[in-house]
């Protein structure tokens, strides 16, 4: 992580006083924050692709309306 903070080549006394410690450590945090805004994006967005059919059907059957879809999504299906 010290070579994505500095530039060019990292000598082995870098990172030892507490103000570089406290920068590799503010990057290490970042990095860590980034990672997990994006896995939440992505979990996120896998959950409502699975439960808005769901929602829409329960919201349909509280609507007494599932009946009348059905018989206009599958024709003849109650017959």
């Amino acid at each position: 992580m010290k070579r994505a903070i500095y530039t060019g080549r990292v000598s082995p006394a870098q990172a030892r006083r507490g103000d570089e410690m406290q920068a590799v450590a503010d990057a290490w945090r970042l990095l860590a924050n980034i990672v997990m805004a994006w896995n939440t994006a992505q979990m996120q967005a896998v959950l409502l692709k699975t439960t808005r059919p769901l929602l829409q059907v329960r919201t349909q059957v509280l609507n007494d309306e599932l009946r009348a879809s059905f018989e206009r999504w599958y024709p003849g299906f109650g017959a």
